[in-house]
């Protein structure tokens, strides 16, 4: 297979070795490494030491060794045990959101419950994370409907908090389905877009100085804004950037100065319906009319409620079943960042798939739902796939010898399947798929 990184294997006689990775190929069953609930999962995070967090309508989760534990719509599993956590919050009522501070200690849930622990924490509750999570923190912003998106500013300082309330602080604070929160008293800041709809997406912008937010509005920020808007952090407004998808936005997802949207629209920018069905890209330095969405156009035939991003895939979950005018992907596809061409990829979930998240590494990807099976496995609501690219080996491996060396090469894929091909170089230039540079033998150096 052809490469799209390069290692070079230093300081072997000689010269170097150039040696070419196939591209990532996400593994066809999920990883057996990793557990399930029994229930939905409609949020998942995974923080920077190696746990995840999934929240949803579930009473028990399963770790690694096949045994059921009690937890009460949000869990935490140990991600190289694969064993469910101690922590435990007990929360009465469905999690459809989470967000984690800068230095991971506390976990900000968003949902529709009334109590976290058995103490009353209203839609949104503040949890440590280096406790066993039976008591929420103090901080109570009590919002009077349901949570279903949160965004954490950069700084850690504020908490935006999108859904379908009205009020605040037992209904002392007016905010219309979307605020802003200090994270350290849990009041409202004066930041009020007013949405008339709910808010069901939110993501910070790449610069850190604006928010998207997704729903089911067409005023907010002062500016008629359909489904989609962008927000100055500073003042609230919408500024001019005005896709105006024709039905509801249900994910967001930014890389470099592209912006990947899915919901349950088919044309965006101007377009025509049909021209961009259920999932978009963006152009997020334009704002001119019909400049907005680019050619990307995966083309489902349902509703897209989750977005991931891999090495050069966007991962695609929930409820289509065809994807690039009718090719089968049953809620669940990869389609790659240059042309929305759909991976080999083809997993299936027999439900819908709500949530999706990547490692830090981009190595595996998670995946929550209403699913009992997913590629071809039993697996209730989570399940996690590879998604890196495959590993191409030296032995020895890279180093100092004081003598010639004979070089083998081996490269997995994510399935522990050989790979397909190996091609490799001696000078140090970018190998080539062709005969010249194919692996075959043993290479003396």
């Amino acid at each position: 297979m052809s490469g799209v990184t390069r290692r070079l294997l230093a300081g072997l006689l000689g010269g170097l070795l150039a040696l070419s990775s196939p591209p990532p190929r996400a593994a066809a069953v999920p990883d057996p490494g990793l557990g399930d609930s029994d229930g939905t999962v409609r949020a998942l995070l995974v923080d920077d030491k190696g746990i995840l967090y999934l929240g949803g309508s579930f009473s028990t989760v399963t770790g690694r060794n096949g045994v059921p534990i009690a937890r009460n719509n949000l869990a935490a599993f140990n991600l190289v045990t694969g064993d469910v956590t101690s922590w435990n919050p007990d929360v009465d009522g469905p999690v459809k959101a989470l967000a984690i501070s800068p230095d991971g200690r506390i976990l900000y849930v968003g949902g529709s419950f009334a109590t976290v622990g058995g103490v009353s924490r209203r839609n949104l509750a503040a949890i440590d994370t280096t406790s066993d999570g039976t008591t929420p923190l103090a901080w109570a912003p009590d919002p009077d409907g349901v949570v279903r998106a949160l965004a954490l500013s950069g700084d850690g300082l504020t908490l935006y908090a999108g859904g379908a309330f009205a009020t605040l602080a037992g209904g002392t604070v007016a905010r219309s389905k979307l605020a802003a929160i200090d994270t350290a008293s849990g009041v409202a800041t004066p930041w009020a877009p007013q949405p008339d709809g709910a808010v069901e997406a939110l993501l910070l912008s790449g610069d850190g100085a604006s928010l998207y937010a997704g729903g089911s509005f067409h005023l907010i920020g002062a500016q008629p804004r359909p489904f989609l808007a962008r927000l100055s952090l500073a003042s609230g407004q919408a500024d001019d950037w005005d896709p105006a998808p024709d039905n509801v936005v249900r994910a967001l997802r930014q890389v470099g100065e592209v912006l990947y949207i899915g919901g349950d629209f088919t044309a965006v920018d101007g377009g025509a319906p049909g021209s961009r069905n259920f999932a978009a890209a963006l152009d997020t330095t334009v704002t001119m009319v019909g400049a907005i969405a680019l050619p990307w156009n995966p083309d489902f035939d349902g509703a897209v409620r989750a977005l991931a991003a891999g090495d050069a895939i966007i991962y695609a979950g929930g409820d289509f079943t065809t994807a690039n005018g009718g090719v089968p992907r049953q809620r669940l596809a990869g389609l790659t960042i240059a042309a929305a061409t759909l991976t080999a990829w083809n997993p299936g979930a027999d439900q819908r798939v709500s949530a999706l998240q990547t490692a830090a590494d981009r190595e595996t990807l998670y995946v929550g739902g209403d699913f009992a099976t997913i590629g071809g496995a039993a697996r209730t609501g989570l399940a996690a796939f590879a998604i890196g690219l495959p590993r191409t080996s030296a032995a020895p491996p890279g180093g100092g010898f004081q003598v010639p060396q004979t070089v083998s090469l081996s490269c997995l894929d994510n399935g522990g399947n050989p790979c397909a091909a190996i091609y490799f170089t001696s000078d140090g230039s970018q190998p080539q798929a062709i005969p010249a540079h194919l692996y075959s033998a043993p290479i003396a150096v």
